[in-house]
Protein backbone atom coordinates (compact mmCIF):
# COMPACT_ATOMS: atom_id res chain seq x y z
CA UNK A 1 0.00 0.00 0.00
CA UNK A 2 2.99 2.43 1.12
CA UNK A 3 4.45 1.55 -2.06
CA UNK A 4 1.30 2.59 -4.11
CA UNK A 5 0.79 5.78 -2.47
CA UNK A 6 4.51 6.63 -2.92
CA UNK A 7 3.83 5.86 -6.74
CA UNK A 8 1.07 8.50 -7.01
CA UNK A 9 3.47 10.70 -4.46
CA UNK A 10 5.88 10.71 -7.74
CA UNK A 11 3.39 12.90 -9.47
CA UNK A 12 1.81 14.96 -6.36
CA UNK A 13 3.39 15.74 -3.88
CA UNK A 14 1.70 14.86 -0.79
CA UNK A 15 2.23 17.63 1.91
CA UNK A 16 -0.74 17.08 3.93
CA UNK A 17 -1.63 13.93 5.32
CA UNK A 18 -4.69 12.60 7.06
CA UNK A 19 -4.96 8.77 8.28
CA UNK A 20 -8.22 7.70 9.94
CA UNK A 21 -7.88 5.11 12.53
CA UNK A 22 -3.89 5.31 11.60
CA UNK A 23 -3.22 4.59 15.52
CA UNK A 24 0.81 4.99 15.78
CA UNK A 25 1.12 6.47 11.89
CA UNK A 26 4.29 3.99 11.95
CA UNK A 27 4.13 3.61 7.89
CA UNK A 28 2.36 6.64 6.98
CA UNK A 29 4.71 8.77 8.60
CA UNK A 30 6.91 8.10 5.30
CA UNK A 31 4.83 10.16 3.27
CA UNK A 32 4.74 13.32 4.93
CA UNK A 33 6.13 14.85 7.97
CA UNK A 34 3.28 16.79 7.86
CA UNK A 35 0.81 13.82 9.37
CA UNK A 36 -2.58 13.77 11.40
CA UNK A 37 -3.61 10.63 12.81
CA UNK A 38 -7.18 10.34 14.23
CA UNK A 39 -8.25 7.74 15.67
CA UNK A 40 -10.20 6.61 19.13
CA UNK A 41 -6.81 4.88 20.97
CA UNK A 42 -3.93 6.64 19.03
CA UNK A 43 -0.30 5.31 20.07
CA UNK A 44 2.02 8.15 20.01
CA UNK A 45 5.34 6.93 18.48
CA UNK A 46 6.69 10.45 17.80
CA UNK A 47 6.65 13.79 18.70
CA UNK A 48 6.43 15.26 15.10
CA UNK A 49 2.63 13.61 14.56
CA UNK A 50 -0.40 15.30 15.05
CA UNK A 51 -2.15 12.86 16.69
CA UNK A 52 -6.36 13.15 17.79
CA UNK A 53 -8.00 10.84 19.42
CA UNK A 54 -11.51 11.02 18.42
CA UNK A 55 -14.38 9.68 15.99
CA UNK A 56 -13.65 10.84 12.69
CA UNK A 57 -17.29 11.90 12.28
CA UNK A 58 -16.92 13.70 15.23
CA UNK A 59 -13.48 15.53 14.31
CA UNK A 60 -13.68 18.81 12.96
CA UNK A 61 -11.44 20.61 11.11
CA UNK A 62 -11.14 23.40 8.51
CA UNK A 63 -8.19 22.21 7.16
CA UNK A 64 -8.01 20.41 3.94
CA UNK A 65 -5.38 17.48 3.16
CA UNK A 66 -3.73 16.13 0.19
CA UNK A 67 -4.05 12.60 0.81
CA UNK A 68 -6.71 11.07 3.14
CA UNK A 69 -5.50 7.02 4.09
CA UNK A 70 -7.78 4.60 5.44
CA UNK A 71 -6.27 1.59 6.36
CA UNK A 72 -7.53 -1.98 7.42
CA UNK A 73 -10.25 0.31 9.15
CA UNK A 74 -13.89 0.15 6.98
CA UNK A 75 -14.37 -3.30 7.81
CA UNK A 76 -14.41 -2.53 11.41
CA UNK A 77 -17.41 -0.40 11.07
CA UNK A 78 -21.11 -0.94 9.49
CA UNK A 79 -21.89 0.15 5.91
CA UNK A 80 -24.08 2.77 6.33
CA UNK A 81 -21.23 4.42 8.84
CA UNK A 82 -18.55 3.57 5.76
CA UNK A 83 -21.15 6.14 3.51
CA UNK A 84 -20.80 8.51 5.99
CA UNK A 85 -17.08 7.91 6.16
CA UNK A 86 -16.60 8.02 2.55
CA UNK A 87 -18.29 11.34 2.91
CA UNK A 88 -16.40 12.92 5.65
CA UNK A 89 -13.21 11.60 3.42
CA UNK A 90 -14.84 13.74 0.50
CA UNK A 91 -15.01 16.95 2.45
CA UNK A 92 -11.27 16.05 4.12
CA UNK A 93 -9.78 16.59 0.58
CA UNK A 94 -8.60 19.42 -1.44
CA UNK A 95 -9.79 19.94 -4.99
CA UNK A 96 -6.80 17.58 -6.37
CA UNK A 97 -6.79 15.30 -3.34
CA UNK A 98 -6.37 11.59 -3.59
CA UNK A 99 -8.26 8.94 -0.97
CA UNK A 100 -6.32 5.48 -0.32
CA UNK A 101 -8.74 2.81 1.25
CA UNK A 102 -7.48 -0.94 2.16
CA UNK A 103 -9.96 -3.56 4.03
CA UNK A 104 -9.07 -7.16 3.69
CA UNK A 105 -10.65 -9.19 0.83
CA UNK A 106 -13.74 -11.79 0.98
CA UNK A 107 -12.42 -13.19 -1.77
CA UNK A 108 -9.28 -13.80 -0.43
CA UNK A 109 -8.07 -17.44 -1.38
CA UNK A 110 -7.95 -18.73 1.87
CA UNK A 111 -11.65 -17.23 2.52
CA UNK A 112 -12.91 -19.43 -0.66
CA UNK A 113 -11.36 -22.48 0.72
CA UNK A 114 -13.00 -21.85 3.73
CA UNK A 115 -16.57 -21.58 1.72
CA UNK A 116 -15.42 -24.68 -0.70
CA UNK A 117 -14.83 -26.79 2.78
CA UNK A 118 -18.26 -25.57 3.99
CA UNK A 119 -16.76 -23.14 6.97
CA UNK A 120 -18.01 -20.13 6.09
CA UNK A 121 -19.82 -18.46 3.07
CA UNK A 122 -16.71 -16.10 2.01
CA UNK A 123 -19.27 -12.93 2.03
CA UNK A 124 -20.15 -13.66 5.65
CA UNK A 125 -18.54 -12.88 8.85
CA UNK A 126 -16.83 -15.71 9.87
CA UNK A 127 -16.03 -16.27 13.97
CA UNK A 128 -12.75 -15.09 13.44
CA UNK A 129 -14.17 -12.12 11.39
CA UNK A 130 -16.83 -11.19 14.41
CA UNK A 131 -13.89 -11.71 17.10
CA UNK A 132 -11.37 -9.18 15.73
CA UNK A 133 -14.39 -6.14 15.33
CA UNK A 134 -15.36 -6.95 11.68
CA UNK A 135 -18.64 -5.77 11.03
CA UNK A 136 -18.88 -6.01 7.06
CA UNK A 137 -17.05 -7.85 4.67
CA UNK A 138 -16.05 -6.29 0.64
CA UNK A 139 -14.91 -7.70 -2.39
CA UNK A 140 -13.78 -5.27 -5.08
CA UNK A 141 -17.58 -5.13 -6.80
CA UNK A 142 -18.78 -4.25 -3.51
CA UNK A 143 -15.89 -1.70 -2.27
CA UNK A 144 -15.69 -0.27 -5.87
CA UNK A 145 -20.01 0.53 -5.42
CA UNK A 146 -19.92 1.88 -2.17
CA UNK A 147 -16.95 4.45 -3.35
CA UNK A 148 -17.86 5.38 -6.50
CA UNK A 149 -21.03 6.65 -4.88
CA UNK A 150 -19.08 8.90 -2.67
CA UNK A 151 -15.78 10.05 -4.58
CA UNK A 152 -14.36 9.85 -7.96
CA UNK A 153 -13.14 6.34 -8.81
CA UNK A 154 -9.73 6.17 -9.83
CA UNK A 155 -8.53 2.61 -9.42
CA UNK A 156 -8.50 -0.22 -7.42
CA UNK A 157 -6.14 -3.16 -6.75
CA UNK A 158 -5.18 -5.51 -4.29
CA UNK A 159 -2.30 -7.84 -2.63
CA UNK A 160 -0.89 -10.16 -0.40
CA UNK A 161 -1.79 -13.61 -1.67
CA UNK A 162 -2.86 -15.69 1.14
CA UNK A 163 -3.49 -19.23 0.55
CA UNK A 164 -4.50 -20.53 4.22
CA UNK A 165 -5.56 -18.50 7.58
CA UNK A 166 -2.66 -16.72 9.30
CA UNK A 167 -2.43 -19.04 12.08
CA UNK A 168 -1.83 -21.81 9.91
CA UNK A 169 0.81 -20.05 7.56
CA UNK A 170 2.76 -18.99 10.80
CA UNK A 171 3.15 -22.60 10.96
CA UNK A 172 4.25 -23.43 7.60
CA UNK A 173 6.03 -20.64 6.61
CA UNK A 174 9.23 -18.71 7.59
CA UNK A 175 9.55 -14.45 7.52
CA UNK A 176 11.50 -15.10 3.91
CA UNK A 177 8.16 -16.85 2.71
CA UNK A 178 5.64 -14.29 3.71
CA UNK A 179 7.11 -11.19 2.58
CA UNK A 180 7.14 -12.95 -0.82
CA UNK A 181 3.19 -13.77 -0.46
CA UNK A 182 3.25 -10.12 0.90
CA UNK A 183 5.25 -8.74 -2.59
CA UNK A 184 2.58 -10.38 -5.02
CA UNK A 185 -0.17 -7.64 -6.31
CA UNK A 186 -2.34 -7.23 -9.01
CA UNK A 187 -0.03 -4.95 -11.31
CA UNK A 188 1.81 -7.64 -11.26
CA UNK A 189 -0.74 -10.42 -11.46
CA UNK A 190 -3.81 -8.60 -12.93
CA UNK A 191 -5.36 -12.46 -13.12
CA UNK A 192 -5.86 -12.49 -9.45
CA UNK A 193 -6.97 -9.65 -8.98
CA UNK A 194 -9.85 -10.74 -7.15
CA UNK A 195 -8.67 -13.14 -5.05
CA UNK A 196 -5.41 -11.48 -3.10
CA UNK A 197 -5.98 -10.94 0.64
CA UNK A 198 -6.31 -7.01 0.90
CA UNK A 199 -7.88 -4.61 -1.63
CA UNK A 200 -7.41 -1.15 -1.79
CA UNK A 201 -9.37 1.96 -3.45
CA UNK A 202 -8.22 5.13 -4.71
CA UNK A 203 -10.28 7.62 -5.36
CA UNK A 204 -10.34 11.89 -6.04
CA UNK A 205 -12.45 14.28 -4.51
CA UNK A 206 -15.79 14.71 -5.45
CA UNK A 207 -17.36 18.18 -5.90
CA UNK A 208 -20.36 18.53 -4.11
Amino acid sequence: MIDKIQEYGKKKKFQKVIDIGGKDGKYTSRISENLTIVDLNPVIISPTINYVKADIMEFETKEKFDLVVSSAFIEHISKVEVVNVLKKVNYLLKGDGFAFLTCPNAWSINRLLGEIMGICKSLELSERDKMVGHKFMYNLPRLEEIVKENLIFVESGSYFLKPLPASDMNKIFDISAFRSFASINSNSYPQIKDYLAEIYIIGKKREE
